[in-house]
């Protein structure tokens, strides 16, 4: 399908309406009901045209307070409700205080910490805004009961400060947002009360609240497979992740195998995330350990991480063109490490745009190809043995905004904001020497009335005599998330994203595609080239409603993706489209997958209606950070 104007305007229209009917009409009809004195309350009315976030929540109570009426009538229905519905919390994070929430923690900035408490709370019931509410039924006790909480000596290892320390606000924000990040903990507060008769004491108190940590897969994997797993986030609340997979395959040596990884997140309060890994099925046998500490937050000054792997697997080698793919055996051994200083800015002044650092970086990387197929095959750069040496110097800007109802449900969402340059470079040594050079840059800010921008943008070059030894890569993206829009008891957000990637000069086996990741639920269709864009629109509503915990919330999509193998900026070539709307479910007490029902269409030869159900991965943001010297990728 060849690129024209027409289709870019159909892409337009299509997303201005998505634009334009992702915000419901403000007006409600008045509730029917029997008794017209309540019918035309004056209160009532002033309460359905109110459109501030009390009246929202007011509105969302009447609401379910109605609901509770009808059911509560019959005790089966009682109990029914019971099991059913949540009683709707404050939002998670007034949008009024997003902001500032630093503020908080300046206020108390330099007094002394005389003492230290953690509140861990319920798995279901209360919220770390909201520590009053109890589990009203038997499925939430149950939850509760079973659950065994996070032990308070993990939680005191992720801890930036202690008793005796003065109050710093910078530390006690950060601390917040690790917290969150931990892959057992769903959401953290850090509460400062001042000590009576002290006024230069304060009581710190820390409150957390747990994922249900046991999740379970199952479907299938790659070569006709069939996987089955079980993952733990938090074994026995000490912090320990443990992932399982059993696989089959029929005909498979052996038929039965199995792929497992543990790992310990902040090994001894050193912030060092600790893994070993192993697989042993029919297409993929050996195993890797790695050891790595970021730069977790903005004032770390030492960063690195090593790994090591040996594997033996089964592995397409794909082509830009698709008649050579080509199905091997082969084995490698992987080592990978690196080191980063981090040199502040500006450390001893207020930081309202965010803490600034110098960063340095080095790198070595090896891979050895070993057992490798032979004939043609072994000419390929694909297995040709191959040392990496890179150094990067870049200065990052950083802060983060806390947020709601982005990729989460109502969860404490940390955005981040900044702004970075690095500079990268190095020799690569395959069959012969080459240089490489790259800069990245990006950009990101909270605007108000318009929401969040991202702005990056990468180059990077190799530089040789031949042909392939001079492949060059032009990465670009833009993303916007809209602020958040209250619309009666919903809440909108309008997400866009604009990604562009080209390469030449590149191996055969180098290329970008356009398949589902671009256009989202397309199947059997997978373009290749050398040059792609994408822009992809999405509306989301999240909904009130709350089964056994359950959240909802409806979406409406439009994707477009374009590719060829022509010079840079020259979008002239094959297209595909996709255009749809669906439901996601998802509970955020648990560390499951979002559920998502959704229902496309692809116009074009080919294409047609679709409709999947699956789980979707949960997004995450991009952060600024200059931490491990890599090469752009080009994928």
């Amino acid at each position: 399908m060849c690129y024209s104007i027409s289709k870019f305007a159909l892409f337009g229209v299509i997303a201005v309406l998505f634009v334009l009917l992702g915000s419901p009409c403000r007006a409600r009809p008045l509730p029917v009901d029997e008794d017209t004195t309540r019918r035309f309350n004056p209160r009532l009315v002033l309460l359905l045209t109110d459109t501030s976030e009390e009246a929202q929540l007011q509105r969302t109570q009447l609401f379910y307070d109605e609901l509770k009426t009808k059911f509560y009538r019959y005790g089966i229905t009682r109990q029914l409700y019971n099991l059913l519905f949540t009683k709707p919390s404050r939002p998670r994070v007034p949008q009024a205080k997003q902001q500032d929430d630093i503020e908080y923690f300046q206020q108390f900035e330099g007094k002394l910490i005389q003492e230290l408490s953690i509140k861990k709370l319920p798995l279901f019931g209360p919220t770390v805004n909201d520590t009053t509410p109890k589990s009203t039924n038997w499925f939430k006790r149950a939850g509760n009961t079973i659950h065994i909480q996070t032990r308070d000596w993990v939680i005191n290892k992720n801890l930036l400060f202690k008793e005796g320390e003065r109050v710093n606000a910078e530390i006690l924000y950060d601390n917040e947002r690790l917290l969150r990040s931990l892959s057992y903990i769903r959401d953290a507060r850090i509460l400062i009360t001042e000590v009576p008769d002290n006024p230069d004491a304060v009581a710190i108190e820390v409150v957390t609240q747990d994922f249900f940590p046991l999740s379970f897969r199952a479907g299938r994997a790659p070569f006709s497979s069939y996987t089955l797993g079980v993952q733990n986030n938090n074994i026995f609340g000490i912090g320990h992740r443990f992932t399982n997979e059993v696989l089959y395959r029929s005909g498979g040596t052996p038929a039965i195998g199995y792929e497992g990884t543990y790992m310990v997140e902040n090994v001894k309060g050193s912030f060092v995330n600790a893994s070993v890994s192993g697989s042993y099925t029919d297409v993929r046998r050996g195993g890797g350990f790695s050891l790595q500490r970021p730069f977790f937050t903005p004032d770390i000054r030492w960063a690195g991480g090593l790994d090591l792997q040996r594997m033996e697997q089964m592995s397409y080698v794909l082509h830009r063109d698709r008649e050579k793919d080509t199905l091997v055996w082969h084995a490698s051994d992987l080592i990978d490490g690196w080191i980063g200083h981090a040199i502040p800015l500006n450390s001893a002044k207020p930081h309202p745009r965010g803490r600034e650092s110098v960063v340095l970086a080095a790198r070595g990387l090896r891979i050895n190809n070993h057992e490798v197929p032979g004939g043609e095959l072994y000419d390929s750069d694909f297995f040709i043995n191959r040392k990496l040496w890179l150094g990067s110097a870049g200065w990052v800007r950083r802060k983060y905004r806390r947020d709601a109802y982005i990729f989460g449900f109502g969860r404490t969402e940390d955005v981040p904001l900044g702004a970075l340059v690095n500079v990268t470079g190095g020799i690569e040594e395959q069959e012969q020497l080459q240089y490489y050079g790259q800069i990245n840059a990006a950009w990101g800010a909270y605007l108000q009335k318009l929401g969040y921008l991202d702005l990056r943008m990468a180059v990077g070059q190799y530089f040789g005599t031949d042909k392939e030894a001079s492949r060059r890569v032009r990465y670009g993206s833009l993303n916007w998330i809209s602020p958040l829009m209250p619309r009666g008891r919903y809440r909108f957000r309008q997400l866009l994203t604009v990604d562009y990637l080209y390469g030449d000069k590149r191996h055969s086996y180098e290329f970008v595609s356009v398949s589902s990741q671009e256009i989202r639920g397309l199947r059997g269709v997978d373009f290749r080239g050398t040059q792609r864009l994408n822009v992809s629109l999405e509306t989301i509503a999240f909904s009130p409603v709350q089964l056994l915990g359950f959240r909802l919330a409806g979406f409406a999509f439009a994707d477009y993706a374009v590719l060829n193998s022509v010079p840079a900026l020259n979008l002239k070539g094959r297209s595909l489209q996709g255009y749809g709307l669906g439901l996601r479910v998802r509970n955020e007490n648990l560390v499951f997958k979002t559920f998502q029902l959704r229902l496309a269409y692809y116009p074009g030869p080919g294409g047609g209606f679709n409709i999947s159900v699956l789980g979707r991965p949960n997004s995450t943001f991009q952060d600024f950070l200059v931490g491990r010297p890599q090469t752009q990728p080009y994928r």
